[in-house]
């Protein structure tokens, strides 16, 4: 019998630290909840310090299986310009899918010479929950 899914909106936060001036991370595992799937659909990011300016550093993707979202860097700019009022920046429909307890990777390059964040990212989607339609224990019919 094929499961049923139950579907919600659902945002992951995750704060990304300071940066130091040309700092290069790779591998961030931004960890996911182990109670469902989580359909990844939307990017935003926020520079904490100050929103208005524009960060001058890039990132990418990847995901468990060690498929990167894009082949190179993008600039943080495109994901900022979504928190400052327009849409989330879609990343590709159908949305992608993210098993439960699996980890979405981050590699990000500081590109001034000096330090810059924290950076807030806002992963967006919906998680996927089985539906559980088995009678509780000691539940009368």
């Amino acid at each position: 019998m094929e499961p049923e899914y139950e579907y919600k909106s659902f945002t992951k936060c995750y704060t990304l630290p300071q940066l130091t001036g040309s700092q290069v991370i790779t591998n961030i595992g931004i960890q996911l909840d182990k109670d469902a799937d989580f359909f990844w659909e939307a990017t935003q990011c926020q520079y904490t310090a100050l929103d208005t300016e524009i960060l001058p550093a890039q990132v990418q993707f990847v995901d468990q299986t060690e498929y990167a979202l894009s082949q190179t860097y993008v600039p943080l700019c495109v994901y900022m310009a979504a928190a400052q009022g327009l849409a989330p920046i879609r990343l590709t429909l159908p949305a992608h899918w993210f098993p439960a307890g699996s980890a979405i990777i981050m590699n990000v390059q500081n590109l001034s010479g000096s330090a810059n964040g924290p950076i807030q990212f806002l992963f967006r989607g919906m998680k996927r929950y089985v539906r559980n339609n088995q009678p509780q224990l000691g539940a009368t019919r």
